[in-house]
């Protein structure tokens, strides 16, 4: 059986389905699996259920595992996207590479090379022949060193689902790093044989049932970041990987996987709260998911599903609004007020109020992050893009758009939201505030969707300078929108408690930022010129 599952839980590639998908995974030594966090106390509990007991093919065997991760000083099988570990059961010792994923929508699937070796050690002459040449050639260079471990209980069961075999694993224990640690406790369904979708309708099912979490996060991702002492990385979007030949139905399948996968690899950051951008890039991702779904909600005739799918996505969003607000007052607006007005007392006062308001705020982010309806909805639509439910829906003439080329469909959507942000931007010079924050809305959507479907209609400087004008415009827009929310932040800050210098500068703050609504920007309507000039659809 396979000792090594580590993580994750987004759509995998469609060629990872099957009895076709089965072959190329054994051919690859690919992994193809999903990673629910837990709490102590579920794990007995997941393990006596009747969903466990349902699908039970086989008792499997309860493990004690230990593993050691290794990389050079400077980090460079990390750099090379490779991540190596020696494990053992106390019995024997296994060395193993993986891969790290790649921004392709299959975040499902890692590859991996294994090999028995006869101590906790690596054994670098059997390593070689794994590595490239030039990463092979720096560890005799560098030589690798113990940066962290792993010390994990697992109890394993083998399921008959009617998609496919699942593997059951049930992980707990702790990663150990200097002296620092961090617990383990998780649930990891990886796929034996059969259809991913096996592995989402299983997860469904304990969702069900239980208060469980996916995450993309790897042991040794995690383990990284506790040597280190560092928040979880931020991801932006990767470009997509669709041709001018791809039908419709293959783009929507290539941008659902893409737009799931971005969610949730920013998901641990946005949780953590130490980075502002984890926040940033995670409403950034529920944004693209928000456009393409309601992209497509015109195609269809009736779709509760992807109603649904809707309504979470913005329940979730909201959720973040505050905790984001707060993170440019605290770490954008505020510190340029204490640069523009040095002379002002009081900024300390506001700032230590305004970060207790930024840590609540967080803290609501955090609980809806950890709500179920969160994780349900992450799961759910996994579920729908592997099944591509979206042909479910379709009329006949729907399906003959969806397998017509996407090119045609790109154009005509690209028109359409420029002429929304044409509309939005007429006066452009005398917008009120609120106009503006509708223009910026306009411009993202036209941004996400030209990033979804630009790769269909080429990739050169033209339609790169495109995105970069539409990205600036945002970004110039939401300064401004950024200084018009300031009043509703500082009034909670100037409560009758609050210090006669908290008033103070609070007065001077929103006198500037006045000020500065009023003034006209020559680079931002340069910019909407140069937009309303440019046109590549």
């Amino acid at each position: 059986m396979t000792q090594s599952v580590q993580d994750v839980s987004v759509p995998a590639h469609p060629d990872a389905s099957g009895s076709d998908g089965a072959a190329r995974r054994a051919a690859s030594n690919a992994e193809i699996e999903i990673k629910l966090l837990a709490e102590p106390d579920q794990l007995p509990e997941i393990d006596q259920s009747g969903i466990v007991a349902h699908y039970l093919q086989s008792e499997g065997e309860t493990l004690d595992l230990r593993a050691i991760y290794y990389d050079t000083a400077d980090m460079d099988l990390q750099k090379a996207g490779l991540v190596l570990r020696v494990r053992t059961d106390g019995e024997r010792f296994v060395m193993t590479l993986k891969s790290k994923r790649e921004g392709n929508g299959k975040a499902l699937e890692r590859t991996e090379w294994k090999q028995p070796v006869q101590s906790i050690e690596p054994d670098l002459a059997a390593l070689a022949s794994c590595l490239p040449a030039g990463v092979a050639a720096t560890l005799e260079k560098n030589p690798l060193t113990a940066l962290f471990s792993t010390e994990v209980r697992r109890q394993t069961r083998l399921l008959h689902t009617p998609q496919g075999i699942v593997e059951l694993a049930m992980d707990r224990g702790r990663i150990i790093a200097g002296e620092r640690s961090q617990d383990i406790c998780e649930v990891e369904l990886e796929l034996m044989e059969g259809s991913t979708e096996a592995l989402f309708q299983l997860a469904q099912e304990l969702l069900s049932a239980f208060h469980l979490r996916p995450s993309i996060r790897s042991k040794s991702a995690r383990g990284f970041d506790l040597a280190a002492d560092t928040a979880p990385p931020i991801s932006k979007a990767q470009d997509m990987a669709v041709g001018a030949g791809a039908t419709l139905d293959q783009a929507l399948d290539e941008i659902f996987r893409s737009a799931l996968q971005h969610l949730l690899e920013n998901q641990p950051a946005a949780e953590d709260g130490r980075d502002p951008a984890g926040i940033h890039q995670y409403r950034v991702a529920l944004r693209r998911l928000r456009s393409i779904l309601g992209l497509i909600r015109p195609l269809f005739s009736s779709s509760q599903q992807l109603d649904l799918f809707r309504a979470d996505a913005k329940w979730l969003m909201s959720s973040l609004n505050d905790a984001r607000d707060w993170d440019v007052f605290v770490t954008e607006t505020l510190p340029s007020m204490v640069w523009a007005c040095p002379s002002v007392e009081g900024f300390d006062d506001l700032g230590a109020a305004a970060q207790k308001q930024r840590e609540a705020a967080h803290e609501r982010a955090r609980e809806a992050i950890r709500d179920p309806r969160t994780a349900q909805f992450q799961i759910a639509l996994g579920l729908w893009v592997e099944q591509k439910r979206w042909r479910g829906d379709a009329s006949s003439d729907q399906l003959q758009l969806l397998s017509g080329p996407a090119y045609s469909f790109a154009r005509n959507v690209m028109k359409r939201l420029r002429r929304k942000v044409l509309r939005r931007g007429r006066h452009f010079s005398d917008l009120t505030p609120d106009e503006s924050h509708e223009l910026r809305i306009a411009i993202k959507k036209l941004r996400y969707v030209s990033g979804f479907f630009l790769p269909l209609l080429g990739t050169d400087k033209h339609h790169r300078r495109y995105i970069k004008l539409l990205s600036t415009l945002q970004d110039q827009l939401g300064h401004k929108n950024d200084m018009a929310v300031v009043e509703r932040l500082v009034q909670p800050l100037t409560t009758d408690k609050a210090p006669r210098t908290a008033h103070r500068a609070a007065g001077a703050m929103l006198g500037w930022q006045a000020a500065r609504l009023n003034q006209r920007d020559p680079d931002l309507e340069a910019n909407w010129k140069d937009f309303l000039e440019t046109d590549i659809s």
